[in-house]
Order: C-alpha cells, then sequence, then structure tokens
C-alpha cells in the first residue's frame, strides 16, 4: 500500500500540467487516506493475520472497507470538482495579488537612483517570485509558473534566453524583472479566465441545488404557518407557542444562511454581477419573515410573504435551468454565444427583482398601507440604484454589444 501510495504521488506530478483538477483529487484522497490511519490499520490486519489473531481481523477489515469506500465516494463526487476548483482559484487570486504588489516594487527598485539595499531588494523579490512560481504550479497555471521561473532568473543576475524568433524574425521576451512579472501576471489572469469558464457549470449546479433545498424548507415553514392560520380562525386547536415560533424561525435561519453562502459563492467566482444583488434582495424577505417570528407574531400578511419568496426562489431555478439548456445548444469555441447566453441569465435575473419591487408598491398601494408604502418606495428607490449599477457594469465588461447580431444566434429565454 506505501508503495501504491508513492506511485500515486507520482502521477499526480505526471498528470498534473494535463489535468490539474485529476492530480488534486489524487494528492486529496491520498492525504485523507493517511489521515484516517487506513494504511497503518491495513499494515496491523496483516500482521494479525500472520500471527493467526483472526478475533478481531474480521470486524477490523470491515472497518477499512468501510473507510475506503468513503474515500472512493468523495474522490468521484461532482462536488469534489467544485471545491478543488475554487481551492485552484483562491490559489490564482492570492497569487494575483501578491504578483501586483511584486510587480508594483519592482518598477519602484528598477527606475530608483539610489542603489542602497538594492541587493536586499533583489533577494526579496526573487523569493517572492519563487513562492509565487510554486503557488501557480499548484494552481493548474503552468504558463504563469514557467514566466514566473523566468523572472526569478532575471532576478537572480542570470542570463535567461529569449525565444527563438519565428520566419527570421529577432529572438523575443522580456529582458528586465519587471517586464517578465508583467507577462507572467497576463499568463496568470489568463488562466484564471479559463477556470472561471470552467466553474460556471459547477456553481451553476451548486446553485440549483441550493435554491431546491431553500424551496423545500420555505415551503414546510408556509404550510406550518397556514395550518395555525386556519385553525385560528376556526377557533380549534392548541393556540401557538413559543416552541412553534421557534421552529419557524430556524427554519427560516436555514434559507438565510443559504442565500448568504450562495451569494458568497456567486461573488467570490465572479459567476454574475446581477445574481449576487438577486440573492441579497431576497434575504430580504427572508429577513422580514425572521424578524416577525422571532417577535412572535403571526398573521395574513406573513402567508404572502413567504410564498413570494418561494416564487422568486423558483424562478431562479428556471433561469439556471435554462441557461443550462441553452449552453449545450452553443457549438464549441462560440465566445459570443455563451457570452449572449450568460448575458440573458443577467437580464433576466434582474427581471424578477424588478419585477417583485414593482408587484410589491401595486399591492400596497390597492390596499391602501400607507406606512408600508411609504417604506416600500424607499426600497425601491435603493434597488434601482443597485440595477443601475449592475447594468453599468454589464456595459463596462462589453456586453452591451451582444443584444447586436445575427438573430439566428441569440438565444431567446
Amino acid at each position: 500500500m506505501e508503495e501504491l501510495e508513492d506511485r500515486m504521488f507520482s502521477l499526480s506530478e505526471l498528470i498534473r500540467k494535463e489535468a490539474p483538477d485529476n492530480a488534486a483529487r489524487l494528492v486529496l484522497g491520498l492525504q485523507r487516506s493517511r489521515e484516517e490511519l487506513i494504511v497503518d490499520e491495513m499494515a496491523e490486519i496483516s500482521k494479525l493475520i500472520e500471527k493467526n489473531e483472526l478475533k478481531d481481523v474480521e470486524e477490523r477489515q470491515r472497518r477499512v472497507v468501510f473507510r475506503l469506500k468513503e474515500l472512493r465516494e468523495l474522490l468521484l463526487s461532482t462536488e469534489l470538482d467544485l471545491i478543488l476548483k475554487l481551492k485552484r482559484l483562491r490559489l490564482m487570486n492570492k497569487a494575483l495579488k501578491d504578483l501586483d504588489q511584486l510587480r508594483k516594487e519592482q518598477k519602484d527598485t528598477e527606475n530608483a537612483t539610489d542603489g542602497e539595499h538594492a541587493d536586499q531588494r533583489r533577494k526579496e523579490a526573487r523569493q517572492t517570485a519563487e513562492l509565487l512560481e510554486q503557488q501557480a504550479k499548484e494552481a493548474g497555471a503552468d504558463a504563469a509558473a514557467r514566466e514566473l521561473a523566468r523572472s526569478r532568473d532575471l532576478l537572480s543576475g542570470k542570463p535567461v534566453p529569449k525565444q527563438p524568433g519565428v520566419n527570421g524574425e529577432k529572438p523575443k521576451g522580456p529582458t528586465k524583472p519587471s517586464e517578465s512579472l508583467d507577462k507572467a501576471h497576463d499568463e496568470l489572469r489568463r488562466a484564471r479566465d479559463e477556470l472561471l469558464r470552467e466553474l460556471r457549470a459547477y456553481i451553476r449546479r451548486a446553485l440549483i441545488d441550493a435554491l431546491l433545498q431553500m424551496i423545500e424548507v420555505q415551503e414546510k415553514s408556509n404550510e406550518s404557518v397556514d395550518r395555525f392560520l386556519a385553525r385560528k380562525a376556526a377557533g380549534k386547536g392548541r393556540p401557538i407557542s413559543r416552541r412553534d415560533f421557534t421552529r419557524f424561525a430556524e427554519r427560516v435561519e436555514e434559507v438565510v444562511s443559504r442565500l448568504r453562502d450562495g451569494q458568497q459563492l456567486i461573488e467570490e467566482t465572479e459567476f454574475s454581477p446581477a445574481m449576487g444583488p438577486a440573492f441579497q434582495f431576497y434575504r430580504e424577505y427572508a429577513d422580514e419573515l425572521l424578524t416577525v417570528y422571532r417577535a412572535g407574531r403571526l398573521d395574513d400578511g406573513l402567508r404572502g410573504v413567504g410564498s413570494r419568496l418561494v416564487e422568486d426562489l423558483r424562478k431562479n431555478v428556471d433561469l439556471l435551468s435554462e441557461e443550462t439548456k441553452w449552453m449545450k445548444k452553443v457549438r464549441e469555441g462560440d465566445e459570443r454565444g455563451r457570452r449572449q447566453v450568460v448575458l440573458l441569465t443577467e437580464l433576466n435575473t434582474l427581471r424578477i427583482v424588478q419585477g417583485r419591487l414593482r408587484s410589491d408598491i401595486q399591492r400596497l398601494l390597492a390596499a391602501g398601507a400607507k406606512d408600508a408604502y411609504r417604506r416600500a418606495l424607499g426600497r425601491n428607490g435603493r434597488w434601482e440604484k443597485i440595477i443601475q449599477d449592475v447594468t453599468a457594469r454589464l456595459q463596462a465588461r462589453g456586453d452591451s454589444d451582444l443584444l447586436n447580431g445575427p438573430a439566428d444566434d441569440e438565444a431567446d429565454f
């Protein structure tokens, strides 16, 4: 088993360049195996069998088999794909941040006229470049890692050969450390952008699962509230207790927690400028329910709040499901088509929020609820500003040009 572990570590190094996620799976599996002491347990079982001490062998073998099955399920799960890709993204984000700082410091050093402490600064820069090279390798950004190795050599004062020219052109390549660091930054950004595109399908699937779980929890809460309100109206059954309110609140807290986690995932992976704020919008409804339940109040108005929350969550599930369907129709390599599908998801997400804001104002106006109507107007103004900011972000990344083009290139939900 120990020899197998060594071979698997060697294999992870061999495939890291072409399949970084699979390499990470191997390493994670080996780490988990060691944490669970599976190899040690198997060695102990072998010793017991050699000594013919078979009393506890069968039970210990069952435990090892159970742990190995758990490990296999972990390594084959699609959720692990998301975890490993997120780990790579976080490594890239940290490396980009540190690389930005190193680039700035190196340019300041090259432009400085005072040579005092120059050797120390070069040494520190070289050490940082070496660390960043390792981070880039671990994140699967091999082109960036190679350029960082070049940066390290330039910082060491070593002669670094240029890349050979093509068709008689002069050899090319950075000759100054700052130029090499700039190129490494470009390569790392390119690798990160590619990873974000890969992540989209995983994030979409994770968000759909989370939204469906929220809907299930919120529907159960709505049904419980409906039953109590019906009994109250009929004058039957026991009165609602503090324990009931606590149970209602716990269910809504679960929804709030999932919305918060979803929003964090959306923002970390830059999945959608519109959907992060939309999750925040849904949270405001859930927070409204939570406040009322914690205060021990129950009335017919709550039924509408819970129902509207479920309705909007369902619309969001439908949007993401539609995106999945349309993405399958986009031809491989059709970046414009892919971006059009994503843009439609963004715009339709904003429409969910805008539609709910309008319907809330119309409902409160028709009901003559003046105080609630004024609060809704203030909320509407705040969210219109958020929607304008999101729209500006979409325009800034060049999405507005996607609305113009051949009709058969556009996906319409």
